[in-house]
Order: C-alpha cells, then structure tokens, then sequence
C-alpha cells in the first residue's frame, strides 16, 4: 500500500503552528464580551461568593451552600480573577480562560498523539477536526468546568494508552500519572468518567490478553485509587467538616444523578447526539471511521482502545438520568484522532477518493460560510477572505501529497473566521441569553441596593450576576408575602416571568417597572409589587 509523501519538517511545523493560532482566534474572539450563561455565572459568582467569605472550601452561590460541583473550576476562575488583579470581581473570561487553556492543551494532546501513534498526517487531520469543531468553539467560551474536565480526563487516558498500548504494561510510570489526573479530574467534576474509562481499558486489556497484550493487573487498581484519594480526599473530608454531612449526602456532589437507569439505556442519545460536537466535520468524521478497518500495526491497537474507551463512556452515560451531549467531551479528542487515523488510512488506500470527501467537505464549510456572509450582509469580507485562505492553501498545497492537507486547512480557515466573526453576536449563540442579559442590566438600573429584589418563579442566576447581590428566591405567592413582611417592606421589585402577572395582581398591587420584547422564550419582567389591596395590574 503507498502511502503518501510525509509532510516535511518545515510543514509539519507550520501547520501545528496555524492550528494553534486558529484556536487562538477562535478562544479569545469574544471571550470578554459573549454575555455569560446561567452555568458559566454559577461558576463565576461561586468564587466571588467564596472570595468574599475567604473560604475557599465550601462553594457558596447566593449565600447558600452550592454543594453539586467539586470546587477546582472556582480555584482556577479565583486564582485568574486574582493576577488579573480584579480584587474579588469576577468577569467572564476569568472563568473561561482555564477553559481556553483546557482546550490549547487538548489540541496539544491531539497533535503529540496523532503522531505517535500513528504518524504526522493523522496528527494533522485529527487536529484539524478538533480544533474548528463546535465543541471547541461552544466550550472555550463557557466558564463551568466541562472543558478542564475534558482536557483532565483526555491526560489519563493518553497517559493509559502509553502505559497499556505502548508499553504492554510493562511501565509503571504512565498508569501512575493516569491515576494522577483522574484525581485532578475528580477535583473537576467527579470520578465518574474516570471510572468508565477504566473499564473501557479494562475491556481493551482482556481483548489484547492473547495477542501479547497487557493484564487488566496492569492498571494497578489499588495503587491507582489510593493516588486519587490522596489527590482528591483532603477536599471532601475539609467539606465535611464544614458542612452538616447529611445536606451532603443527599446532594448532587454524593452523586445524586449518578444512580443507574434504563429508560434511556436503549435510545442511542450517546450513539448521535455527541456528533453535534464535531461539527462542521460530520459528514466527514463517520466516513473516515469507516476506513480504521484498514489499520495495521501498533495504530490498530490504539484505534482499538480508543474505540473501547469512547464505548465504555457512551455506553455509561446511556445509564444516566440525564442525557447531555456534552458528557461525551472528555472523548471528543478521541473522536477527532480516530477522524484523522481513518482519514489518513482512507488517502493511503484510495487517495482520489479521500481528496474527494475532504473537497466536499470544504465546499460545504465554504457553502456555510457563505450562508453565514450572506445573511450579515458581508459578501465583501467573505471574498477577501476567501482569495486570502485560497492563496495560501494554494501554496501550501504545491506537491499533490500536500493537497488534501491544504484543503483541510482551507476548511480550518474558513471556520476559524466565522468562529470568530460571531464569537459574541446573536448569530450562533441563543438569543435567550442576550434577553437576559437586557433585562438584568435593566434591573441593575432601576433597583436601589436598599430596595427589596426578589424572584418568583423564576431561577435568577444571571440577575445576580449583574446587579451583584443576593436574590431570595420564592416559588408561591405565600411564601412572597412571608418574605416581604419578614423584611418589613411594603413594596419590592420582582422578577418573574410575564405569564404570572395575573397571579400577583390577584394578591398584589402590581406595575411593570421593565419586560422582555414580546416572543422571546420564557419572557420575564421586572415588577414593582406593593402589599397594600392587591389590586390590579
């Protein structure tokens, strides 16, 4: 079988160089100005609650116990706030820089993979696809730990796959440093995922175990989860000493939604929903898949443990009582590296039909970025890019062994700058979370510190955010009422959704201080509601 031409030490540099720049653009475009969601800011407002406490154990959000999520994300977004010198305000991109860096380091992780165990292109193709994906344009921007999580996790296993697929077992030092980052990835998020990927390499060593491959022995369990423990317990024991240990127990960090189920088991959420991820590289990621088939050599044993690991999590989470895509990020390097080694095999075997998928899949980036120029009336810009990107794949893409390479990289280019253009517009983010933000800077303006604010209703994350104080929230009209005579105030402002105005005007006296525009989702409004007759609106 003729494989093409090597890329040359020269290309292989600069190409590794333009991936990391476009993960730049694409990272740090908008990392400031993209308004935070409702996740980001539980982050965000956890390490400024534990800042002002100067407790840094026990997560507080809105003056109360934030006991879901360990506490190494509100370390990191603390420790940014805190070089950047923001003296306890914490602003978006604090938390969302450990998230770009998570992602700087996967690409890393990608490239320096990509290569080993398979060879320069393969390095080249899968780092192409992760770095102008979704996943890595949707999650550089978003502060909650799913992307330190992904990037902790992805260590591990890369680290398991030295250890197990290189080394047969043999190194004790690769597994141990596995163990490590699990314990980290613990601090994250939880053990969770680490656990499934254990047992992904668990199956990988009993598939192996007579072709010469390791012993499942060769995971050294007991050693592994003492290192975890030592990593991740001193945390939970402080916690435990802090807090009443039964409010922990039934919370989410006790793994609440961590109980098996099989109502979803046999849906196939995890078997299509993850690809969303991958995108724009869908239509080439499952074809290229298709080509692993073809893997000879030590490239067939890793395709094979990274198949397994990314099984053994898919298979896992269909468990769950919850279905979000994005659990599937800690494999979507896996994803895009077993993309790179098919499509690398895929141009080794038919390589007139491996340049005729990765055209098509540039024209239909090219046909989506033209949509996109379109639709902002930016027809110009998009021609200029075009003749820019054109020229240099053009000469990247000199000798044919370079073309399909350059193609791709076109492709990269185009993404890279829609990516950017729109990193904190309405074209690819909800406008949900613009309304929001509207509302609550309305808020911020028309309520005093000294007037009562409360929510009914309504879970008011990203108005507390804003104004930067505490919001009681109430779900009855009794229990509003409570509150505002427990606080001896007549009148308040209240934040609810617009469709239960009825309700209070039938027990209060209510004016609209501020609305949402008519449409938009779950439409909410600033209200001032006044004990006295609960009259009508």
């Amino acid at each position: 079988m003729a494989r093409p031409a090597c890329l040359s030490d020269g290309a292989q540099r600069l190409t590794a160089a333009l991936l990391f720049i476009a993960a730049l653009a694409i990272g740090l475009c908008g990392i400031a100005s993209l308004p935070p969601d409702e996740h980001e800011i539980l982050v965000l407002r956890s390490a400024h609650e534990m800042h002002a406490r100067g407790d840094w154990v026990v997560p507080y959000f809105n003056d109360e116990p934030r006991l879901k999520k360990p506490p190494l994300s509100y370390w990191l977004t603390g420790l940014t706030a805190w070089a950047a010198g923001a003296e306890g305000k914490v602003e978006a991109w604090h938390g969302r820089l450990p998230s770009l860096l998570a992602g700087l380091a996967m690409l890393g992780m990608v490239l320096w993979a990509g290569r080993r165990f398979h060879g320069p292109r393969a390095a080249l193709f899968a780092g192409a696809t992760f770095t102008a994906s979704v996943g890595f344009f949707n999650f550089t921007h978003d502060g909650r730990p799913d992307f330190l999580y992904a990037a902790l996790c992805t260590a591990g296993w890369l680290a398991g796959a030295v250890g197990l697929v290189e080394a047969r077992g043999s190194r004790r030092a690769p597994v141990l440093w596995m163990w490590g980052v699990f314990g980290l990835a613990t601090l994250a998020k939880g053990p969770h995922v680490p656990a499934m990927l254990a047992v992904g390499m668990v199956l990988y060593c009993w598939l192996r175990r007579g072709e010469g491959g390791p012993r499942p022995a060769a995971l050294r369990p007991l050693t592994g989860l003492a290192l975890m423990a030592l990593i991740a317990l001193p945390w939970w024991l402080a916690l435990h000493a802090r807090i009443d240990p039964a409010a922990v127990k039934s919370s989410q960090l006790a793994g609440k939604l961590l109980r098996p189920s099989v109502s979803h088991l046999l849906n196939g959420y995890y078997l299509y929903r993850p690809l969303q991820l991958l995108l724009p590289w869908v239509p080439l990621a499952p074809l290229s898949w298709l080509a692993l088939r073809g893997v000879r050599g030590p490239a067939r044993d890793f395709t094979l443990f990274l198949a397994l690991c990314a099984g053994a999590v898919a298979l896992a989470l269909s468990f769950g009582s919850q279905q979000r895509f994005f659990y599937m990020l800690p494999v979507l390097p896996a994803l895009c590296l077993l993309t790179g080694i098919g499509l690398a095999e895929l141009e080794a075997r038919w390589p007139g039909r491996a340049l005729a998928l990765v055209t098509a899949q540039a024209l239909a980036i090219l046909a989506a970025v033209a949509w996109l120029a379109w639709r902002g009336d930016e027809l110009l810009p998009l021609l200029l890019l075009l003749a820019v990107a054109g020229a240099a794949c053009a000469w990247l893409g000199r000798r044919p062994a370079e073309r399909l390479p350059a193609l791709l990289l076109f492709g990269v280019v185009l993404v890279t700058a829609a990516f950017a253009r729109h990193a904190d517009d309405k074209t690819l983010w909800s406008i949900a979370r613009f309304q929001r933000h509207a509302l609550a800077a309305e808020v911020a303006t028309r309520v005093p510190p000294d007037r009562l604010l409360l929510s009914y209703g309504l879970t008011p994350v990203i108005y507390i955010q804003v104004t930067g104080r505490a919001i009681p929230e109430v779900w009855s009209l009794e229990a509003l009422e409570t509150m505002m005579r427990a606080r001896g105030a007549s009148r308040a402002a209240v934040l609810t959704l617009t469709k239960r105005r009825g309700d209070l005007a039938r027990r209060f006296t209510v004016r609209p201080l501020s609305l949402m525009p008519a449409g938009a989702n779950d439409r909410a409004g600033l209200f001032d509601v006044t004990l006295e007759g609960g009259g009508k609106s």
